[in-house]
């Protein structure tokens, strides 16, 4: 017997087109052999409860009809324990109907459709339980650059170590560094199965469980529901379905191999390792299929790793989405980043960049940097304060900037913090000045001078003439002015006649009006000057007033008054709403 898998084991892989998929040298880590046991056990009655148990309710049901109320109900008598025994289930177990949900209002074609998987609930279970117990030998097979669904593992390190090997790629000199931030396309989507199969054999996963896993996922049908009626039948042949509680593991044991492949050139000269990366042989980091891949800024490494990624793709069914990758060099002459740009064939970027949401950057991190998460998470509980707390009903049924638009622009009134934090412009640099001159322009535009004793404000740059600067005058009279743009209006004041004219413009017709305006502006000398909001006139400048003002505008609506008014009933209100917008399930929609 031990002979009879030995000559069955793959120790290497071809495809139809001769490309190797993989060697046994390629995967470094397996499971260890006192692991090999807790992936083939059998199914204990306490696994079975805790995957029935820990699915949704009020989710829709698969083909046969039965929903996650029933089989917990029922969860003694189903058939789970039959397939982990035998391999073997009902055929129609692993049967998904794919229901088509329209992502616009009046869709076309297919491409304005979102298909969503349905399965049937003992396949969740079963998968479930597989899910479980892979999860658990993560942590042996995966290596450490990978960061995403392995337990023990944070987002946070992936980005944290990023940021340590970008430091300083803002300096032109030191050694030459370049770095690939490379984005896949439809990652599970087109993943082949025979390089799935032929790594998980290279980690030394058990044959039994190999066999459960492949019964889930290669053997599936799929129906697609149209307007209620399921039609056709077929199956697929390669990928990992999208929502699938085992599909993001099995992902990460499909990039694997390309670190695998990878580690390997270091070895035999075709790649140096990044600066800070040689003793631990790191050449990528990634979360799931987020990846970055370094390397000395050299064109024959960047060729070599440029060859690795288009022949893995190939191999794999992966192929990098180059719209959203990119690339990134410090210390590199501009002609060898020229001949870079044309081996990589994906454009270049300057630091910082989001990553996982977070900015990668080459400077000091700081705190600030954060506040986009911050304020992506205070909308997102006003978000859960409106549409309600549980995951299953909280669903946004309306878009969130229309529920924050006035009510009589046809919103709800709330605020959106967004727009109000997320108003100003970052600054990396920390200093708080720097972050002030950033909203300069737009705070000339939205605040006016009242004029007093007129040494506080700058003749040309501050708005201080008819809600405006000097730059809205024509040209005739702007012409006729000094040029100083630091002169302030006290500057320009004469004792006798209230104006320092220009010799040979005093009399000029052009200037008279703009003349009898300034004397008449300059005539409270015992005030001092103060700054007035633009919008309704008011005295200060208040929170409201500035949200009011940078907000997005909608149309006022002929119904607001109906709806919103003060004998109303918050919640009969809300429904009319609801029902205005074309929201209420009614027999017409």
């Amino acid at each position: 017997m031990r002979e009879h898998r030995m000559r069955n084991r793959m120790v290497a892989l071809r495809s139809l087109t001769g490309d190797m998929l993989v060697t046994q040298d390629d995967i470094k880590e397996e499971i260890p052999e006192l692991k090999k046991g807790d992936l083939i056990t059998g199914v204990t009655e306490g696994e079975i409860k805790n995957a029935i148990f820990g699915m949704g309710l009020n989710r829709a049901p698969g083909l046969d009809g039965f929903t996650v109320e029933f089989y917990q109900h029922c969860w003694p008598v189903i058939v789970v324990k039959y397939f982990f025994a035998t391999g073997e289930a009902f055929p129609a177990f692993n049967t998904t109907v794919l229901s088509l949900i329209p992502k616009t209002k009046f869709p076309v074609n297919i491409k304005e459709y979102r298909p969503i998987a349905c399965c049937n609930v003992i396949y969740k279970c079963i998968i479930k339980i597989l899910a479980d117990r892979l999860k658990r030998v993560l942590n042996d097979v995966i290596s450490y650059n990978q960061s995403a669904f392995v337990k023990g593992r944070m987002l946070n390190d992936s980005v944290l170590l990023m940021n340590e090997l970008v430091n300083n790629y803002h300096n032109k000199e030191g050694r030459r560094r370049c770095t690939l931030k490379i984005d896949i396309m439809k990652a599970y989507d087109t993943v082949r199965w025979d390089y799935l199969w032929c790594v998980i054999e290279a980690m030394r996963f058990p044959v039994l469980f190999n066999s459960w896993t492949r019964k889930c996922v290669s053997i599936s049908i799929f129906s697609v529901q149209v307007n209620g009626s399921l039609h056709g039948q077929f199956e697929s042949s390669r990928g990992l379905r999208q929502g699938d509680l085992v599909s993001p593991y099995l992902f990460l044991i499909v990039m694997e191999g390309l670190t695998g492949i990878l580690r390997k050139e270091p070895e035999e000269g075709n790649i140096d390792f990044y600066l800070g990366c040689k003793e631990l042989k790191i050449l990528n980091i990634m979360f799931a299929d987020d990846m970055f891949v370094m390397s000395a800024a050299n064109v024959k490494f960047i060729t070599t790793i440029e060859g690795v990624l288009n022949r893995f793709g190939k191999i794999v069914g992966l192929s990098p989405n180059l719209e959203k990758s990119s690339f990134y060099v410090a210390g590199t002459p501009d002609e060898v980043v020229r001949r870079l740009k044309d081996v990589i064939g994906i454009p270049m970027a300057v630091l910082p960049v989001k990553y996982l949401g977070l900015p990668l950057t080459t400077k000091k991190f700081l705190a600030s940097e954060c506040n986009g998460l911050i304020e992506k998470e205070i909308d997102s509980v006003l978000k859960q304060f409106v549409w309600g707390w549980e995951s299953e009903k909280n669903k946004a049924k309306v878009n969130w900037s229309d529920v924050c638009l006035p009510r009589k622009e046809g919103g709800l009134g709330l605020k959106d913090l967004c727009s109000v934090w997320g108003y100003k412009l970052k600054s990396t640099d920390g200093w708080i000045w720097k972050k002030l001159l950033k909203d300069r322009d737009w705070l000339r535009e939205n605040v006016q001078f009242k004029v007093g004793n007129a040494e506080g404000i700058y003749l040309w740059s501050d708005s201080w003439y008819e809600g405006g600067s000097l730059e809205q005058l024509p040209e005739g009279i702007r012409r006729l002015l000094p040029k100083n743009r630091s002169l302030t209006m006290a500057d320009m004041i004469n004792e006798s006649d209230g104006w320092r004219w220009i010799v040979g413009c005093r009399f000029k017709v052009e200037v008279n009006s703009f003349r009898r305006k300034f004397v008449e502006l300059t005539k409270r000398a015992e005030v001092e000057d103060r700054v007035e909001w633009k919008h309704g006139g008011k005295m200060d400048i208040r929170t409201k007033y500035v949200y009011e003002a940078i907000r997005r505008k909608g149309e006022s609506k002929l119904w607001n008054k109906l709806i919103w008014h003060k004998y109303c009933i918050l919640k009969q209100s809300v429904v009319a709403w609801f029902l205005l917008r074309g929201l209420l399930e009614i027999n017409e929609n």
